[in-house]
Order: C-alpha cells, then sequence, then structure tokens
C-alpha cells in the first residue's frame, strides 16, 4: 500500500495537468503539540509528517502553497515551499483562497485543520467522505477540477 500511494500520486501529478485546469492537494495540519493551547508548532511526528508530504509531493509541479495562519499549517506547508522554492500563501477565507487558485489554475497545495478542509473539499465541488476525526492527520484529498465542471475526488492517507 505505502508503495501504491506514491504511485498514484505520481500519475495524478501527470494525468490531470492535461486534462483540468486545477488540482487541490489538501490537507489538515501534522500532528500539533498540547502546549500552548492557542497556537501549537508541531510535534516531532508532526514534522516527520510535513516532511513526509514534501516527499509524496516531490513530482507534482505546484504552482501554490496555501495555507491558514496558524503556526501547525504553516510548519506543515514549509517542507514542501522550502523543496518547491514558493510562498506559502496565507489565506483567511477558504472561498477566497479557492477562487484564486482556480482562476491562477495548476496544482496547489492547501492546509488546513479538521473542521476545515472537508468544507473546502466541498467547496471546490469534489467529496469529502466521512468528517476528519480530531485524532485524524493523515487525511490526503485530491480535487481534480475538470473543464466539463465534474470535479473528482480521490481520497487517501499518507505520512510516515
Amino acid at each position: 500500500m505505502r508503495v501504491l500511494v506514491p504511485l498514484l500520486l505520481c500519475w495524478l501529478a501527470v494525468a490531470p495537468a492535461e486534462a483540468a485546469d486545477t488540482v487541490l492537494y489538501v490537507v489538515r495540519h501534522a500532528e500539533k503539540a498540547d502546549a500552548p493551547k492557542e497556537d501549537p508548532a508541531l510535534t516531532p511526528g508532526g514534522e516527520a509528517r510535513a516532511a513526509a508530504l514534501a516527499h509524496v509531493l516531490a513530482d507534482v509541479a505546484l504552482v501554490g502553497i496555501h495555507s491558514t495562519g496558524t503556526a501547525r499549517t504553516r510548519a506543515t506547508a514549509a517542507p514542501t515551499a522550502t523543496a518547491k522554492k514558493l510562498p506559502v500563501q496565507i489565506y483567511d477565507a477558504p472561498e477566497l483562497m479557492l477562487a484564486k487558485a482556480r482562476a491562477a489554475g495548476g496544482e496547489h497545495l492547501v492546509v488546513g485543520h479538521s473542521n476545515t478542509i472537508g468544507e473546502i473539499v466541498k467547496a471546490a465541488g469534489g467529496d469529502p467522505g466521512s468528517p476528519v476525526a480530531d485524532s485524524e492527520f493523515d487525511r490526503f484529498y485530491v480535487v481534480i477540477l475538470t473543464d466539463d465542471g465534474k470535479p473528482a475526488t480521490v481520497r487517501l492517507r499518507y505520512g510516515p
């Protein structure tokens, strides 16, 4: 299974680009520390998951990386941003971020929270499936926005 997911992602990175204007890779932030409560950093396990995300997306031609302003989401996006030499664009309003991503086209990483990533997938026209539990950090959605207006969603898991 660990071999299948990277192979599938490599295929998705190449195949949809020919048939779609926009591809969104939507993830929840990696594991967070218990303290401080206000804006915790990632745990060592979360840092490993963030590095794994950069590895999974290594062959994806990202044009945008979007994150909320919290330390945990920015730290989840950071290894990918460093590897891709792209800035992390902070968003407050998911709808505005989605509109900008659609207008720009291409492939985008979006990092959010357990209570927002399903809504982001849904707002993009995708199917998030079951709600994300507070203990789940490995959800990985690929939302392919095609020219025909019928988005496709691939639901995966990732991590160390």
